[in-house]
């Protein structure tokens, strides 16, 4: 089945996120302040649930900036203020309540049109794409509450993974063979040593090499201080999420450690953080656990979980885990840390400041570094310590 582009939930989502003053790009800040608020089976009035595909939405709009304004006026229906260009905080009664409702009506549409799809093609694994995918609150209603057997979402799903589809067509179109499944996501820039080592040089910063070999005991010893620790270390991650290249890594016991980490990316208080865990540890940590390498579904923890990586887990018990691929940088340093000290999880977050993207060059790590409350940086195999 298709949808008409007035019945677009990645435009309902960026219009409330909008709405109450998180911009259009706010949605996972939506989500996150979501979780604050009840789920139940809310769903705005305009949405028609059905059995056959889902859900419609008696919109005509097609322009972005008419579905805005179609949803502002659902939203003003229900008496919710917007908060388009005013200073007035977010985190409050009634963003919250607003959000958790904007939230329980997108897990309810997408469980009902898995539950349809399901129905009509006698398929339960799912296979979901597009920026909505990148809703982990909505893919852990998709895993749980609609009889899939497993659910699949890429770490590209936006609208930046559209050069994925590009290249996969013209792959079968040119050989009439479809692609083979995609072993890394580890696609992007890297940097090699020499060229840091003179960027440093340059800049007359003290640094110490490290070999690959040492590098997991090292780091793994300098989070056991709870320290926190910039990655710039082999090929950048291509998607949405950190997924240990360009990461800030943090020891998830710290006390205060989300406060503290917040403060580092100066985010907002109530923002919550990611673990990555060792594979292995997964069915310890998780509950109903799968494969799940790319930071795009919660998962309800267990109490070992909420022992082990205290800090990454949110107010309702969930956290949006990346289960490390093995032989990944990443995966090294877990088991190191794991040997140390019996937890195979760390809290993972995205190597930038709020509002910057990702880092991309060694000035960017370097300036990102330096202007925030991080201790250590790892810059390929050189690490730069603030305190040394």
């Amino acid at each position: 089945y298709s949808f008409d582009v007035g019945e677009s939930l990645g435009y309902f989502y960026q219009a409330a996120s909008s709405y109450c003053g998180l911009s259009y790009l706010g949605s996972g800040k939506l989500m996150g302040l979501a979780a604050y608020g009840t789920k139940d089976t809310f769903v705005f009035d305009n949405i028609q649930l059905d059995n056959e595909k889902g859900y419609s939405i008696n919109n005509k709009s097609v322009s972005f900036e008419d579905n805005m304004k179609y949803w502002y006026n659902i939203f003003s229906r229900y008496g919710y203020n917007p908060n388009f260009f005013s200073k007035n905080l977010v985190y409050t009664k009634e963003y919250i309540d607003f959000s958790s409702k904007v939230q329980n009506t997108l897990n309810n549409v997408m469980v009902s049109v898995a539950k349809a799809a399901i129905k009509n093609t006698g398929v339960s694994d799912i296979c979901f794409s597009g920026g909505v995918s990148m809703n982990s609150a909505a893919n852990l209603c998709l895993a749980e509450d609609t009889g899939a057997n497993r659910v699949f979402t890429y770490a590209g799903g936006g609208d930046a993974g559209t050069c994925i589809g590009a290249a996969m067509q013209a792959h079968y179109e040119l050989t009439g063979k479809p692609c083979k499944r995609t072993q890394t996501v580890y696609l992007g820039n890297s940097e090699e040593n020499e060229h840091i080592s003179q960027i440093l040089h340059g800049y007359k910063l003290k640094s110490r090499f490290i070999d690959n070999v040492e590098l997991p005991t090292v780091i793994s010893d300098l989070l056991t201080q709870n320290l926190s620790v910039g990655v710039f270390k082999d090929r950048e991650e291509f998607g949405a999420r950190a997924l240990g290249n360009r990461s800030i890594l943090y020891n998830p016991i710290v006390k205060n450690g989300r406060n503290i980490l917040n403060d580092i990316k100066k985010r907002e208080s109530w923002r919550p953080f990611a673990p990555v865990i060792l594979d292995k540890c997964k069915n310890k940590y998780l509950k109903k656990a799968y494969e799940s390498k790319y930071m795009t579904a919660n998962f309800y923890v267990t109490n070992d979980g909420e022992n082990d990586m205290r800090e990454a887990i949110h107010i309702d018990k969930t956290c949006r885990p990346q289960i490390a691929d093995k032989n990944s940088f990443v995966d090294a340093i877990l088991e190191r840390f794991y040997l140390d000290t019996n937890r195979g999880a760390l809290l993972n977050t995205s190597f930038n400041t709020k509002g910057n993207p990702i880092v991309h060059t060694i000035d960017d790590a370097l300036k990102e570094f330096y202007s925030s409350g991080l201790d250590c940086l790892l810059l390929e195999n050189y690490l730069i310590l603030k305190n040394s």
